[in-house]
């Protein structure tokens, strides 16, 4: 157990079902957790430019690897919400077998990480100019993944077209990336709570800052890392 966390006993079992997803979160999670740990990133870079008409463009850099196509690859089976893996589906279970504030304070505070603080902080950031753009981390994430790097849904890529309109092809890309990587380290945190949880073992782990404060709503500094 990781130091300071408390165990807690789940109040009601998951189902067979349930287990099962849990199961594949577990192994994806660590999949993709590995192979984000595995990129080269280098010195990466972003900013914000103000254009003539008051907008703003957003560039950046991301790494130049095959291993982030890889990683692509892996982020899909925790975020489609078909996947057994799906993280929102198996915070879902946890949120409704674990009654504890605390715990269920956490839970927020992860699904609040996997929509990217790193996105949303860019379109506040960009928000200030008058002609500012915006989009969520999602929409990033629906229309790539939909239009260029699993499929080729024409309504996905006519989304893409405007999101490149909006922040360039460059700037696009690195929005991509840090949605995928912010996603992926929730999915890696939220797989340390269960990490021992079995049906013999119904625990999961509370880390120390939502044991001490466990009626505090969760704020978007209350994130595992």
């Amino acid at each position: 157990m990781p130091v300071n966390f408390v165990s807690l006993k789940l109040g009601a079992l998951p189902t067979e079902e349930e287990w099962r997803c849990l199961e594949v979160f577990k192994e994806r999670a660590s999949k993709a957790a590995d192979r984000a740990a595995s990129l080269k990133l280098g010195q990466l870079s972003h900013h914000l430019c103000r254009l003539p008409d008051g907008g703003m463009r957003f560039e950046g850099t991301i790494p130049k690897s095959e291993g982030l196509e890889l990683l692509y690859v892996d982020f899909r089976h925790l975020y489609a919400q078909e996947e057994p893996g799906n993280l929102r589906r198996n915070l879902k279970i946890v949120n409704r077998c674990c009654a504890d504030s605390g715990m269920r304070a956490c839970l927020k505070s992860l699904k609040l990480q996997a929509r990217s603080s790193f996105v949303r902080n860019a379109m506040k950031l960009g928000a200030r100019a008058p002609n500012a753009a915006t989009a969520t981390s999602e929409q990033v994430i629906d229309a790539m993944i939909n239009a260029h790097i699993f499929h080729s849904n024409a309504t996905r890529r006519r989304q893409v077209d405007e999101l490149v309109a909006k922040f360039t092809k460059t700037g696009v890309d690195v929005l991509l990336f840090y949605a995928v990587w912010d996603f992926v380290l929730a999915a890696k945190n939220f797989r340390v709570l269960i990490s021992d949880l079995t049906a013999e073992n119904p625990f999961v782990l509370l880390p120390p800052k939502f044991s001490r404060a466990r009626d505090e709503a969760a704020t978007d500094d209350d994130l595992l890392i």
